[in-house]
């Protein structure tokens, strides 16, 4: 398996280990930003998923090719294996919440908008925080004892957070920032399929099979919850490692293409150019300035 071209952490400065299916994990925002100058570089976490809710402050959320400001108070959500970096301004004040996808599968059962939340990540501003301050303050008391029906409280306290920032979307001035509708749940498996197989560069009929569906109504959810077909989904997944590996990677233009699964490295360069609107070349050049 190729290695990531970029840092992989279990948290933040931790070395990678497995995350246990039930994994929660809650500290104030400073317990880690304070001690590295309010700047966190750009890395990723294999199979945990994190929500920073923001008090106080501003920042700069980097996610994959995105840059986005923000001020709180808010929530900066970011899904597992998403390549993420923070710089804040000293004295941000916030808490972070790092859990596991098995504990986000089981809070979110049949509400498939709630795992839609974590279909692309990004910075959602809050307008009411009364309650989320008062659910994410008794999440951190649960986590610190072992009372009878602790597992059970604490999916409980889960739920009610995503399900006030899945209300908060419908009201945010950039719906499309985040999944809130069609079927949710079928692309979130789509998506989870794509992380698996989209080296292999697979046709969606593949996909559809395996997720007991017709390509038709897969490409009908895709078009729902994301406004874009599954190919074009595909698509994006392929753009996005290439550019990874073109930002942190030495490998060549032609070793990212046959990575990638394409057997021409100038039908990946076309690709790439297509879609990206420069040159795999020029685009390691911009983001080297």
């Amino acid at each position: 398996m190729q290695a990531a071209p970029f840092p992989r952490f279990f948290l933040y400065g931790e070395p990678p280990r497995a995350a246990g299916d039930q994994f929660l994990h809650i500290e104030e925002l400073e317990e880690r930003s304070r001690a590295h100058a309010w700047t966190i570089r750009p890395h990723a976490h294999a199979d945990l998923h994190q929500m920073f809710y923001l008090r106080g402050g501003r920042g700069l959320l980097q996610i994959e090719d995105r840059n986005l400001a923000f001020e709180a108070p808010c929530a900066l959500l970011v899904p597992a294996g998403f390549v993420h970096g923070l710089s804040y301004e000293a004295g941000a004040q916030g808490t972070v919440m790092t859990f596991s996808d098995g504990l986000l599968r089981d809070v979110a059962g049949r509400e498939g908008e709630l795992l839609g939340l974590f279909g692309h990540g990004g910075c959602m501003p809050l307008c009411e925080t009364r309650r989320i301050d008062f659910v994410v303050a008794e999440l951190s008391r649960e986590l610190c004892w072992s009372a009878p029906g602790r597992r059970t409280v604490i999916q409980g306290l889960m739920k009610v957070v995503l399900a006030d920032l899945m209300r908060h979307t419908r009201q945010a001035e950039n719906p499309d920032a985040f999944v809130t509708s069609g079927h949710p749940q079928l692309v979130a498996c789509f998506r989870a399929l794509i992380e698996t197989h989209y080296r292999e560069q697979p046709h969606i009929a593949f996909y559809a099979d395996r997720l007991g569906v017709t390509p038709p109504r897969l490409r009908q959810a895709c078009m729902g919850v994301t406004g874009a077909a599954p190919s074009v989904l595909l698509a994006d997944r392929l753009l996005l490692e290439a550019k990874r590996a073109l930002t942190y990677s030495d490998a060549t233009v032609a070793e990212i293409g046959y990575s990638l699964g394409f057997s021409d490295p100038a039908y990946f360069s076309r690709f790439f150019t297509k879609r990206a609107g420069s040159s795999p070349s020029r685009f390691r050049r911009q983001q080297q300035v």
